[in-house]
């Protein structure tokens, strides 16, 4: 319904909280960690009627890491802090995917002895919190878990793995978390010289896509590319896999997916050439057989860098990406955003925050879109690159499915 949801950390101290109405009004701000707990990289999903689950890593006086969670009503009311790991081995990071009707999925790597695992465990709508779920096999550095979930509360979790002894084949790999709390068999997804990030999203039905960015060897002339792989509901892959980017003679990194309800999918990601980075992306439309063409989304040139692009896709199947920009000659950086038409049509090149000359700097955006195609970019602002500590704020700005934005919101002041 265009309502957002908003965390942020404060000084590594702990979890904030606020949701945004489409008419602009904003609910107080809410600690979600207890105070003073040292909690930090969060991740926040919302259900249908409003309510959002955050989960964190809590540091426990320099012992090992752990991951917590907590559930925020609709109306504001916070249910109890949920530890999902133990003390016994250190979480190095957490993921988190929510559906409409309330059921949750936690991810992170974890240590294990010489090897690292993936560990998830699941909350039912009904608030119930399964057991904890080792994905991974053991003798492997799994890392960098991503999740996604389905209407119906099954969950499919990607990551990518390498040998903890001699041997450098990375893969990507993805078992599915059922409804009911039972497994299914790790599948292997794809190989390369070395994998980055592998991401995955869902639609309505229950199929899937994986997105990661294959690296060859570096004795190699080839560049690193983006590949994806579909997954029907039953849980066959497609045979093989499509490579969508970037354009010929250049590098790929930083990939990102998202997907609507119907699967279409938009795929982006930072071509590196000629010492300059641009975004691009390419639509990949639900039963589509083949991927759409490569588009640059930003201002391509050797004065600017593009980076930490965002992406979401309504349900006509229009589509936004937002990004940093980043002059090379000024001191600043900037928030800029570009709408896809479902038709393939690319909007302007559109000026959300920041200014590159006169500041204040705008980092690190990120973006959520509704499925009536409201859109809304949060950001960290007010950033002196010259004292980067100093009065640093989280603003954001909404746009509507025509287009046209609305005046910059600051969202951690009262």
């Amino acid at each position: 319904d265009g309502i957002a949801h908003v965390g942020w950390s404060e000084g590594d101290l702990h979890l904030t909280e606020r949701s945004w109405a489409p008419g602009g009004t904003l609910s107080e701000p809410q600690f979600i960690s207890p105070l003073r707990t040292q909690a930090g990289y969060g991740a926040m999903a919302a259900d249908g009627a409003g309510a959002t689950y955050t989960a964190w890593l809590h540091s426990t006086n320099g012992g090992p890491a752990i991951v917590e969670a907590r559930r925020q009503a609709a109306d504001g009311s916070l249910g109890p802090v949920l530890k999902l790991s133990t003390t016994t081995n250190n979480a190095y990071g957490v993921d988190l995917a929510m559906n409409a009707a309330g059921d949750a999925v936690v991810v992170w790597p974890r240590s294990g002895g010489a090897d690292q695992y993936i560990q998830a465990r699941r909350i039912s709508r009904s608030g119930t919190v399964g057991s904890s779920l080792t994905l991974s096999a053991p003798g492997q550095q799994s890392r960098r878990p991503d999740v996604a979930i389905d209407p119906n509360g099954n969950a499919l979790v990607v990551w990518d793995s390498h040998p903890t002894g001699p041997g450098d084949s990375y893969r990507v790999k993805s078992r599915k978390i059922r409804a009911v709390g039972t497994l299914g068999p790790v599948q292997d997804v794809a190989g390369a010289n070395q994998i980055e990030s592998p991401q995955v999203a869902m639609d309505a039905n229950g199929n899937a896509m994986v997105a990661w960015i294959s690296m060859p060897s570096p004795l190699s002339d080839e560049h690193s590319r983006v590949d994806v792989r579909h997954r029907s509901a039953a849980g066959s892959y497609e045979d093989g896999f499509w490579t969508v980017g970037p354009s010929t003679g250049s590098d790929a990194r930083d990939v990102r997916l998202a997907m609507n309800g119907a699967g279409d999918a938009m795929i982006t990601w930072a071509r590196f050439v000629d010492g300059y980075q641009e975004i691009q992306g390419s639509f990949f439309k639900a039963k589509a057989t083949a991927p759409g063409d490569v588009q640059t989304f930003s201002v391509t040139g050797d004065t600017y860098d593009s980076q930490i692009q965002q992406a979401g896709v309504d349900a006509n199947g229009n589509a936004l990406v937002a990004w940093q920009l980043i002059g090379n000659s000024s001191k600043y950086s900037v928030v800029q955003a570009r709408s896809r038409a479902a038709s393939g049509t690319l909007g302007p090149v559109e000026a959300v925050g920041g200014d590159l000359y006169d500041g204040p700097e705008a980092v690190n955006p990120l973006l959520g879109m509704a499925p009536n195609g409201t859109a809304t970019i949060i950001w960290e602002d007010g950033i002196d690159v010259d004292t980067p500590q100093q009065n640093k704020r989280i603003v954001g700005r909404r746009r509507a499915p025509t287009g046209t934005y609305r005046p910059l919101v600051w969202l951690d002041g009262p």
